[in-house]
């Protein structure tokens, strides 16, 4: 028989990993509460009626307002991943530049910190694209993974970028984005997945974390005001590792 595979969604409260999940056949509650935060609260899995022997695993998103609920969603995460098993990695970042922001650098770094084993590889979907910036979208992404690539080991095996739907052609484009993530995950190689290789504590982030990224954030950007671009890249991917 078959090895039952997972396909696991990651990214931060809004980014549209849930509706993304939903494509793929699952029932899961997306969006964002009133006061902001994200509806799913656990782990949840669910059967993926497109691909056979498989299960769709949706997560919390992991950056909220307070260190309690960070934490809660951090434990949820490496929780879904310490089961084990044949596994589908993807982080959704909920895009309007093609440009990955500072939550989701920092969304990044702690999953690259919390898959220990080199070999796992990350997929990598720009959410949410706008429709008059998509066709000038893809080449920034792809900068942009190759230079995060340089200093996480080559952990992100690809990228798709999909549409905002809106307006009188959202049912085309969800139809559209449905068919491309449907080709994008099926064509994901799946790797096995040990509890033992999911670091504990991985995913844990802090207010007080935070805002040392948005200080080294707003460094880099500076950096890029002045001019010293490759300076700029350097120091922002570089801590990618140090930190």
């Amino acid at each position: 028989m078959t090895q039952e595979q997972k396909i696991l969604f990651v990214g931060n409260t809004g980014s549209g990993k849930s509706h993304l999940l939903n494509h793929l056949g699952g029932t899961f509650t997306s969006g964002v509460s009133e006061n902001g935060e994200g509806v799913t609260r656990n782990y949840e899995m669910a059967p993926c009626p497109v691909f056979p022997n498989t299960k769709l695993v949706d997560t919390p998103g992991l950056i909220e307002e307070t260190d309690e609920r960070m934490r809660e969603n951090a434990e949820q995460i490496v929780a879904a991943l310490r089961t084990g098993g044949s596994f589908k990695v993807v982080l959704v970042m909920g895009d309007s530049s093609g440009r990955i922001d500072l939550y989701t650098t920092v969304l990044l770094k702690k999953l690259h910190d919390t898959l220990i084993d080199p070999s796992m590889k990350i997929g990598f979907i720009f959410n949410k694209t706008p429709q008059n910036v998509f066709d000038k979208i893809e080449g920034v992404a792809e900068g942009q993974i190759k230079r995060y690539n340089k200093y996480i080991g080559n952990r992100i095996s690809s990228h798709l970028v999909l549409k905002l739907a809106d307006g009188d052609a959202a049912e085309t484009i969800e139809l559209e984005n449905s068919e491309r993530l449907t080709k994008y995950i099926g064509n994901m190689e799946a790797h096995d997945l040990l509890p033992e290789k999911v670091k504990e504590g991985g995913m844990t982030t802090t207010t007080e974390e935070l805002e040392w990224w948005q200080r080294w954030w707003n460094e880099v950007k500076d950096f890029f005001a002045s001019g010293k671009v490759v300076g700029a890249v350097v120091t922002a991917l570089g801590a990618i590792t140090t930190i």
